[in-house]
């Protein structure tokens, strides 16, 4: 029940998210939106690398 997801980095969500057909919006800061037009959601993706602890 306690399985570890595969970790995954943000360019390989990024590459994920396009394929789905969402596209490139807009940058605020470190965050990268991707927007689908028949679809009234969008996905914030971090564009920068997170560290372990």
């Amino acid at each position: 029940m306690s399985e570890k997801l595969p970790r995954v980095t943000a360019n390989e969500i990024i590459k994920i998210v396009e394929k789905l057909g969402f596209h490139f919006s807009r940058q605020s800061g470190s965050h990268k939106i991707y927007k689908k037009t028949e679809v009234r959601d969008c996905i914030h993706a971090r564009s920068h690398a997170l560290e372990r602890r």
